[in-house]
């Protein structure tokens, strides 16, 4: 079942739940007007809501199983007896007339020209040029040095003496008396001469000395160097620009026209007879005998195998979704009007 198929009854089961709700007097419907006058008519005196059960159709999708005929495209080989027609070749000897060229070489005679030189003396006017010197006259520009004196201030270092007074750690020798000197001392026992001061004879000991350091002042000169400005006299060379003349040898090409005898050579043409090898195709014809194939057709006859497709139509279940309208009630309230009695 299509989907289109169900469209007609949703839309029927709508207007058949709208027909019954508006069946009681319409929802945008008003009440006639209440009954004033005297008489024994029954008015509208407002709206009042009931319960009313209805009937609608909603859509439900049920899945089936359908036999539905298919066609399949089924393909089998079928042998069959065919005629056709083979071009067979067929070769026979014949004999036919062939025209071949062959060169041939002749002499023959022609004429031709040529240009033969010949030399005449003439006399022409040439002209050379020769290079002349000449000393020509020329103003230069030289730059002619002057030295003047000029006074300039300088600035130089010199080193000026000044006496000072330095501490300088003396060292100087004591003489120490007694026996036995000490390592210290410088001597050894009796008996030998020590390193310091010497001993005297053996049997006793002379005199030691010990050194003894002290701090004294002393008067020395150091130079300290100073910067000094002064006024010298220096010699500052200037240039200045002199006008001198001078000569110069300048070369010039003068033109000399004499008179020269030269060869001049002409052309003149000859006709000369000469003879030259000529190569001309003549054509032999002669007999020979090839082999000429034609084409004869032959007909035969062949089993052929060739495929064939068909149609077979099938049954097959197929699973088909359709849609149902399944009926269902709800209940509803719909507006009514509640009666009044008359005024008097």
């Amino acid at each position: 079942m299509s989907k289109g198929s169900w469209a007609v009854p949703v839309l029927a089961g709508t207007l058949l739940v709208v027909s019954d709700v508006h069946g009681f007097g319409g929802r945008n419907r008003g009440c006639p007007p209440p009954c004033c006058a005297c008489g024994c008519d029954i008015g509208c005196g407002g709206v009042a809501y009931v319960e009313q059960v209805v009937t609608a159709y909603r859509p439900q999708y049920v899945t089936k199983d359908v036999e539905v005929t298919v066609h399949k495209l089924v393909t089998k080989e079928v042998e069959e007896t065919v005629k056709y027609v083979e071009m067979v070749h067929e070769t026979t000897p014949q004999k036919q007339m062939v025209t071949s060229y062959t060169t041939v070489a002749k002499q023959v005679p022609y004429t031709y020209h040529v240009c033969v030189p010949v030399t005449t003396p003439q006399k022409q006017m040439v002209t050379s040029y020769t290079t002349v010197a000449k000393q020509v006259p020329y103003t230069y520009t030289v730059y002619t040095p002057v030295v003047t004196q000029e006074k300039r201030l300088i600035t130089e270092s010199v080193c000026v003496p000044r006496e000072v007074v330095q501490n300088v750690t003396v060292c100087r020798m004591v003489p120490v008396e007694g026996y036995g000197c000490g390592s210290s001392g410088g001597c050894r026992p009796c008996g030998g001469c020590g390193s310091y001061g010497g001993c005297g004879p053996c049997g006793g000991c002379g005199v030691c000395y010990a050194p003894v350091y002290e701090v004294r002042q002393v008067k020395c000169v150091v130079m300290e160097p100073q910067t000094r400005t002064r006024e010298v006299v220096v010699n500052v060379c200037h240039y200045k620009t002199e006008q001198r003349q001078g000569v110069r040898t300048v070369y010039e090409c003068v033109p000399v026209t004499q008179e020269v005898t030269v060869n001049v050579t002409t052309y003149k043409m000859e006709q000369r007879q000469g003879t030259r090898t000529v190569y001309e195709c003549v054509p032999v014809t002669q007999e020979v005998t090839v082999n000429v194939t034609t084409c004869k057709p032959v007909e035969k006859i062949a089993k052929v195998k060739r495929l064939v497709c068909e149609v077979v139509p099938e049954k097959v279940m197929q699973k088909v979704t359709e849609c149902q309208l399944v009926p269902y009630q709800h209940t509803v309230r719909v507006p009514v009007c509640a009666p009044t009695p008359c005024c008097h």
